[in-house]
């Protein structure tokens, strides 16, 4: 799967498009609750950035640059991107670490880089993920539904967000398993590896005009962990959760 979603993407790299740049750009920030143990509610700033020319896509998280093949009624998209879901993740801005002696002298996974094959129809979001840089060799899919709730007039928007999240066992060892150098049994980290694992997502969007370029949106989301991820030796809550606005400005 891994060399069948690189060569994919690297085939869209010899196709191009004329078009016109479309970008946005803004700031703002979130409180997120990882499941950690001994990590409390984190308060993170967060940029934003994304930017379209032709079929070309490119913005911030796991889709740094994408390609439409098939944008019309169903939108299929090509990828390369990168994906840290670890203790000490990339994305936290600011770091935070556990206050439990479970992670003491824990030497937390690095990210990947990753390839994604992505499918859009109509409410129903689809995407595949695979890692391209032998850090895990593992997958991961998220399938999910938005589900408008409300259009006010002014063009303010509120959307329910329900899904799925997948991660194959050897992602999911990955980021929540305890192996290797990491195993210390003193220290409550004892081995443990993951099956196949399944959560379960929940959230909600807002979005709200602010005249004909500028924008605020907020974002909410629930994600339940498969029970195998909650009884890992690193897991302090059965879920993980994020609460956050940012201010977008359309150039």
């Amino acid at each position: 799967m891994r060399r069948c979603l690189l060569a994919m993407v690297l085939a869209m790299a010899c196709t191009s498009e004329a078009g016109e740049w479309t970008v946005e750009a803004g700031a703002g920030g979130a409180a997120l609750q990882t499941p950690w143990k001994g990590v409390d509610v984190e308060l993170t700033p967060l940029p934003y950035i994304s930017a379209r020319y032709g079929r070309w896509g490119f913005g911030v998280g796991e889709g740094l640059v994408q390609y439409d093949v098939l944008r019309s009624p169903v939108r299929l998209s090509l990828g390369l991107g990168y994906r840290d879901e670890t203790y000490q993740s990339d994305y936290a801005l600011v770091e935070y670490d556990s206050d439990d002696r479970v992670f003491a002298g824990y030497d937390s996974p690095d990210g990947e880089v990753t390839a994604h094959v992505q499918l859009d129809y109509s409410i129903f979001h689809l995407r595949l993920v695979q890692d391209i840089e032998g850090q895990s060799d593992g997958a991961s899919a998220l399938l999910r539904a938005d589900i408008p709730l409300y259009r006010h007039g002014s063009g303010w928007q509120v959307s329910a967000r329900v899904g799925a999240y997948w991660m194959e066992s050897v992602y999911a060892t990955e980021v929540f398993g305890v192996t290797g150098d990491n195993v210390n049994p003193a220290l409550g980290r004892y081995h443990y590896t993951l099956d196949d694992s399944l959560n379960a997502i929940a959230g909600a969007q807002l979005y709200i005009p602010l005249g004909q370029r500028h924008s605020l949106r907020g974002f909410a989301r629930y994600e339940r962990l498969d029970s195998a991820i909650a009884d890992s030796p690193l897991v302090g809550r059965a879920y993980r959760a994020q609460l956050g606005l940012i201010f977008v400005t359309r150039f």
